[in-house]
């Protein structure tokens, strides 16, 4: 091989790491540019623009992740601090309809909080892993309930502990869950001990395989009394609403307690 080809080919091989490094958003090697003005030049001076146009754009995308997270954390704070201020209230009411109707409310608003917060701690701006938000659901309302003299053991299962969700359903299935366990606490447990509580959520949002979210209880049974398209309380008619913005389908077992099984797809 003539030398002129060496050199073609140590040029390209340099071009071509360059490139590579670019590829793993390193921006600080530059392709050699000689006085030549010759073909190899000319493709080592491009590719340094492009090097200049990824990291100005890599920085800028940095800068707007970087702000939607702090969007993200300061929502959640906004929030926790409205829930806190009404927890506050709430001490200062007798009245035990309106008692509830504001603890309802404050654990909604909660709710939504978390799913900014693991918003938040995500590695992904518009995803969260829905496990880890229904541990901290979970958790959230076993605090809250004994404190209330309710109790009950709260289980979480999936065909895949790494589920991840985009946030435009995230926030309805989580305020639709939110609801369900209110439900459960509030009917299906009185006079009883050993209540148990499940979240199951299963499929992967296809047509062959859509995502079915499941809240069960071992209670007395709604016994027909629990219908969302009926109802008129709050909650019944917010779940309504958010299954209907899932384009979903819903179906209700009384068996061994209470079922509310919810089938959409992406």
């Amino acid at each position: 091989m003539s030398t002129t080809n060496l050199e073609s080919l140590d040029r390209a091989d340099k071009i071509l790491e360059v490139l590579m490094a670019y590829a793993t958003l390193d921006f600080s090697k530059k392709a050699e540019v000689g006085d030549s003005l010759g073909v190899f030049d000319a493709i080592a001076t491009g590719v340094n623009m492009l090097g200049e146009e990824l990291k100005a754009t890599t920085v800028s995308l940095n800068e707007k992740n970087t702000l939607l997270k702090e969007i993200h954390h300061r929502v959640k704070n906004n929030l926790q601090i409205v829930s806190s201020i009404l927890s506050m209230q709430s001490q200062f009411i007798d009245d035990p309809i309106a008692l509830e109707k504001f603890n309802d409310c404050r654990l909604r608003i909660k709710n939504i909080a978390l799913v900014h917060e693991k918003v938040y701690e995500s590695n992904h701006l518009n995803e969260i892993n829905f496990k880890d938000y229904v541990d901290a659901v979970l958790t959230s309302y076993q605090d809250f309930f004994k404190s209330q003299g309710s109790d009950a053991v709260l289980k979480y299962e999936s065909d895949d502990p790494e589920k991840i969700v985009h946030i435009d359903l995230a926030m309805p299935m989580s305020l639709i869950v939110n609801e369900l366990l209110a439900n459960s606490y509030k009917y299906a447990f009185k006079n009883r001990t050993n209540n148990k509580i499940l979240v199951s959520f299963k499929g992967k949002g296809s047509v062959d395989s859509p995502f079915i979210l499941k809240v069960s209880d071992n209670g007395i049974g709604a016994n027909g009394k629990f219908d969302p398209e009926s109802a008129t309380s709050l909650g019944a008619v917010l779940i309504e609403a958010l299954i209907e913005q899932l384009s979903a389908e819903y179906s209700i077992s009384d068996q061994n307690g209470t079922s509310v099984e919810v089938i959409f797809n992406t």
